[in-house]
């Protein structure tokens, strides 16, 4: 039995973020681990939770868009 994702890379956003963990800005590292957290998936590509209510999986490009958002506003 084969288990088809939409996703081709199922941790691609926690793969991501991974290097923006040891970032020095308090606000920016919340919102980076706060991403790694909402993008975390088991191998079914469900929220580590895996109940219905939880927040929907950011996509890996959505993410790094988000925290270039919030490094713009932070530099300004």
């Amino acid at each position: 039995m084969n288990y088809m994702s939409n996703y081709s890379i199922p941790d691609l956003t926690t793969s991501a973020l991974s290097g923006l963990t040891v970032a020095s800005d308090p606000l920016l590292l919340a919102q980076v681990q706060n991403l790694r957290i909402q993008s975390d998936v088991n191998g079914f590509c469900l929220p580590s939770g895996g109940n219905t209510l939880s927040l929907p999986v950011p996509d890996a490009l959505e993410a790094l868009k988000m925290i270039d958002e919030l490094y713009r506003v932070l530099v300004n």
